[in-house]
């Protein structure tokens, strides 16, 4: 049982310093940006009045909102991204932040 316990703890400390880490973070609050377009679209796709005159501009307008968020960051990578001070994130420290140039 104690080893089963050290093991869990292992595994938690190693997640824990996972989601820690600067690219993480970052990551996950553009890909809060980019999922905010698709669901749009995913949920239009699964209308069950689906006009596929419907279809094509809105794959249309998802593929430009993706061009849009490779250009100019979406609303929670800019809010990532200014909540920053130094390494920390609110109350957070994130390790391996790259320099910014």
């Amino acid at each position: 049982m104690a080893s089963s316990d050290a093991q869990d703890a292992d595994k938690a400390k190693g997640l824990l310093i996972a989601v820690r880490r600067f690219n993480f973070v970052a990551l996950c609050h553009m890909m809060k940006d980019i999922l905010m377009h698709l669901v749009l679209l995913s949920k239009h796709f699964q209308r069950e009045d689906l006009d596929f005159s419907t279809a094509q501009p809105m794959v249309e307008n998802t593929k430009e909102a993706m061009r849009e968020l490779i250009v100019h960051p979406g609303p929670s990578e800019a809010e990532f991204f200014s909540s920053l001070q130094g390494n920390k994130f609110l109350t957070v420290t994130l390790k391996n932040k790259p320099l910014m140039t």
